[in-house]
């Protein structure tokens, strides 16, 4: 079975559904990689690709350490802190960091 990848340069994709792209969407968080992406709003003009480890419990607590990171600005001793926590965890976790790519899209292009 083909899946249908709409390609986000045309502005043709469906409205306020889930869908599929062309294009490739890297997590900020865990690096992992999706073409899932849902549009909302009206009419539909927001759209989002939900990484598929949002809900794991060490996603939130990577995502924590990167926002105090950015807080802390040049502090170094305790953004060095902060680095070798961060660390720490994606290491622990790297073997569940998946990600959700289905059909042929072109990992290239991104959003």
């Amino acid at each position: 079975m083909s899946v249908k990848l709409f390609d986000l340069r045309k502005k043709d994709y469906p409205k306020n559904v889930e869908f599929r792209t062309l294009q490739v969407h890297t997590c900020q968080i865990c690096n992992s990689r999706t073409n899932l992406a849902i549009s909302t709003g009206f009419p539909g003009t927001y759209l989002s690709a939900p990484c598929p480890n949002v809900l794991k419990d060490w996603h939130g607590i990577v995502a924590e350490l990167q926002s105090a990171m950015s807080k802390i600005g040049n502090m170094s001793y305790v953004n060095n802190l902060l680095a070798t926590g961060l660390a720490k965890v994606l290491d622990t976790h790297r073997n569940e960091i998946v990600d959700n790519i289905v059909g042929k899209a072109d990992r290239s292009l991104t959003w």
